[in-house]
Protein backbone atom coordinates (compact mmCIF):
# COMPACT_ATOMS: atom_id res chain seq x y z
CA UNK A 1 0.00 0.00 0.00
CA UNK A 2 1.27 3.30 -0.68
CA UNK A 3 1.60 6.26 1.74
CA UNK A 4 -1.41 8.29 -0.13
CA UNK A 5 -3.63 4.90 0.52
CA UNK A 6 -2.83 4.41 4.02
CA UNK A 7 -3.81 8.01 4.90
CA UNK A 8 -7.14 7.52 3.27
CA UNK A 9 -7.87 4.18 4.73
CA UNK A 10 -7.01 6.37 8.28
CA UNK A 11 -9.12 8.70 7.75
CA UNK A 12 -12.10 6.64 6.12
CA UNK A 13 -10.94 4.00 9.79
CA UNK A 14 -11.63 7.90 11.69
CA UNK A 15 -14.44 8.83 10.00
CA UNK A 16 -16.11 4.87 10.90
CA UNK A 17 -15.39 5.30 14.29
CA UNK A 18 -17.24 8.92 14.78
CA UNK A 19 -20.04 7.74 12.93
CA UNK A 20 -20.19 4.05 15.16
CA UNK A 21 -19.38 6.71 18.09
CA UNK A 22 -22.52 9.11 17.28
CA UNK A 23 -25.06 5.87 16.72
CA UNK A 24 -23.76 4.32 19.86
CA UNK A 25 -25.12 7.90 21.58
CA UNK A 26 -28.01 8.08 19.97
CA UNK A 27 -29.37 4.72 21.02
CA UNK A 28 -28.50 4.81 24.40
CA UNK A 29 -30.29 8.03 23.97
CA UNK A 30 -33.13 6.33 22.90
CA UNK A 31 -33.11 3.46 25.19
CA UNK A 32 -33.09 6.20 27.98
CA UNK A 33 -36.56 7.72 26.65
CA UNK A 34 -38.41 4.15 26.35
CA UNK A 35 -37.38 2.98 29.47
CA UNK A 36 -38.84 6.63 31.04
CA UNK A 37 -41.51 5.88 28.60
CA UNK A 38 -42.47 2.66 29.47
CA UNK A 39 -42.08 3.58 33.88
CA UNK A 40 -44.72 6.16 32.91
CA UNK A 41 -47.56 3.31 31.07
CA UNK A 42 -46.34 1.44 34.30
CA UNK A 43 -47.41 4.24 36.63
CA UNK A 44 -50.22 5.36 34.50
CA UNK A 45 -51.57 1.39 34.05
CA UNK A 46 -50.77 1.06 38.21
CA UNK A 47 -52.96 4.56 38.81
CA UNK A 48 -56.17 3.39 36.37
CA UNK A 49 -56.39 0.47 37.69
CA UNK A 50 -56.62 1.92 41.45
CA UNK A 51 -59.11 4.50 40.19
CA UNK A 52 -61.30 1.67 38.47
CA UNK A 53 -61.18 -0.37 41.59
CA UNK A 54 -62.18 2.68 43.40
CA UNK A 55 -65.08 3.36 40.94
CA UNK A 56 -66.16 -0.40 41.30
CA UNK A 57 -66.42 0.57 45.38
CA UNK A 58 -68.52 3.44 45.10
CA UNK A 59 -71.53 1.54 44.68
CA UNK A 60 -70.85 -0.66 47.72
CA UNK A 61 -69.07 1.92 49.80
CA UNK A 62 -69.78 5.91 50.89
CA UNK A 63 -69.07 8.27 48.36
CA UNK A 64 -66.93 10.04 50.84
CA UNK A 65 -64.47 7.62 50.91
CA UNK A 66 -64.42 7.30 47.85
CA UNK A 67 -64.01 10.97 47.12
CA UNK A 68 -61.19 10.36 49.61
CA UNK A 69 -59.32 7.64 47.70
CA UNK A 70 -59.43 9.36 44.58
CA UNK A 71 -57.38 12.36 46.07
CA UNK A 72 -55.26 10.53 47.16
CA UNK A 73 -54.15 8.32 44.28
CA UNK A 74 -54.35 12.15 42.09
CA UNK A 75 -51.68 13.00 44.50
CA UNK A 76 -49.72 9.65 44.65
CA UNK A 77 -45.80 10.20 44.81
CA UNK A 78 -44.18 6.90 42.58
CA UNK A 79 -40.37 6.62 44.24
CA UNK A 80 -38.36 3.85 42.00
CA UNK A 81 -37.65 0.81 44.66
CA UNK A 82 -33.36 0.66 43.59
CA UNK A 83 -33.14 4.03 44.97
CA UNK A 84 -34.52 3.23 48.92
CA UNK A 85 -33.33 -0.59 48.56
CA UNK A 86 -30.37 -0.18 46.89
CA UNK A 87 -28.88 -4.13 46.38
CA UNK A 88 -31.50 -5.76 48.20
CA UNK A 89 -34.35 -4.83 45.38
CA UNK A 90 -33.83 -7.41 43.62
CA UNK A 91 -34.20 -9.71 46.73
CA UNK A 92 -37.00 -7.87 47.89
CA UNK A 93 -38.71 -8.23 44.88
CA UNK A 94 -38.30 -12.42 44.33
CA UNK A 95 -39.59 -12.45 47.85
CA UNK A 96 -42.35 -10.41 46.85
CA UNK A 97 -43.13 -12.51 44.00
CA UNK A 98 -42.90 -15.77 46.10
CA UNK A 99 -45.74 -14.43 48.25
CA UNK A 100 -47.92 -13.69 45.22
CA UNK A 101 -47.08 -16.93 43.53
CA UNK A 102 -47.70 -19.08 46.37
CA UNK A 103 -51.12 -18.23 48.95
CA UNK A 104 -50.37 -21.63 50.54
CA UNK A 105 -47.16 -19.95 52.05
CA UNK A 106 -48.81 -17.09 52.83
CA UNK A 107 -51.37 -18.54 55.00
CA UNK A 108 -48.87 -20.50 56.61
CA UNK A 109 -46.93 -17.34 57.58
CA UNK A 110 -50.44 -15.91 58.71
CA UNK A 111 -51.44 -18.99 60.65
CA UNK A 112 -47.37 -18.89 62.35
CA UNK A 113 -47.67 -15.56 63.52
CA UNK A 114 -51.21 -15.64 64.39
CA UNK A 115 -50.13 -18.53 67.08
CA UNK A 116 -47.02 -17.24 67.83
CA UNK A 117 -48.33 -13.78 68.78
CA UNK A 118 -51.08 -15.24 70.79
CA UNK A 119 -48.02 -17.15 73.04
CA UNK A 120 -46.97 -14.08 73.99
CA UNK A 121 -50.03 -12.39 75.36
Amino acid sequence: MTPDELLELSQKLSQEKLYVQSERESIARLNHEVAAAAAQVCKTAWLVKQQRANLSRLTQDEASLCCLKANVLETTNFVDAFRHLNYHESKFSAFLKLLKDDPVLVAEFVSNYSSKSTEYL
